[in-house]
């Protein structure tokens, strides 16, 4: 179950299990809204900071992010996240109990958008509609939840 933390244009956060999807707001603040669970990794769909404002706090309490190349060069250009990990499009990652595909998005630079897979669960994680047809034509499973965030 997807936990929303915070939604909108001042900062994005949800927890699957243990996995944080975007770091938009205060890290203390993701931990009391998640009720004190410590996140295991971070995945992230772009550099805004509506999405990744607190990406070295996180990275400093040793959570591995997850995100494109270009998105941890906006992050951090100087290479200096600790446990920072670059996914490539169209590739199955396991993060924890999650099996993770990122697809490019057309936001802006380095975007991706996530195909997240566990047993008989599959999520789509978006942070814009344009890619939903092509989303939907592509996946061979039936899917189970869609998570987008909603406009504020």
């Amino acid at each position: 179950m997807i936990k929303v933390l915070a939604s909108g244009s001042t900062g994005n956060a949800y927890l699957l299990g243990r996995i944080l999807i975007e770091c938009g707001i205060p890290y203390p603040k993701i931990l009391k809204l998640g009720g004190w669970i410590t996140p295991k990794a971070c995945i992230i769909t772009h550099s805004h900071n509506d999405h990744a404002k607190s990406t070295k706090d996180v990275a400093k309490h040793g959570i591995p992010i997850y995100a494109s190349a270009g998105t941890l060069d906006e992050i951090d250009p100087e290479g200096k996240l600790r446990k920072a990990y670059v996914m490539s499009p169209e590739t199955p990652y396991q993060i924890l109990d999650w099996t993770v595909t990122a697809y490019t998005s057309k936001h802006c630079f380095g975007a991706f958008y996530y195909i997240l897979e566990k047993d008989n669960e599959k999520l789509i994680f978006l942070q814009i509609m344009h890619r939903l047809k092509k989303t939907m034509q592509t996946s061979q499973k039936s899917i189970l939840k869609l998570i987008i965030q909603r406009k504020t």
